[in-house]
């Protein structure tokens, strides 16, 4: 049985759904699907339409710095 993620003081424990994961991070599902496809976080494939995030790697993809804006042009 998954343990659902549970919440304490703005903290997250346990596997959690793409829903959670992007409320933590303040990003779009879209956007957390992208970086589950791209390897950036690690993610298992419940069914076709459900992914579960550790969140001790979401906690450590948090803590990364984030380049924002457009990507320069070459």
């Amino acid at each position: 049985m998954i343990r659902k993620a549970q919440k304490v003081a703005g903290e997250i424990s346990g596997l959690v759904t793409v829903a959670d994961a992007a409320k933590y991070l303040g990003l779009t599902s879209i956007r957390v699907l992208q970086f589950i496809r791209d390897d950036r976080i690690k993610a298992t494939k419940v069914s076709d339409r459900l992914y579960l995030v550790d969140a001790d790697d979401l906690r450590r993809f948090s803590s990364l710095p984030r380049k924002t804006g457009r990507p320069k042009q070459k």
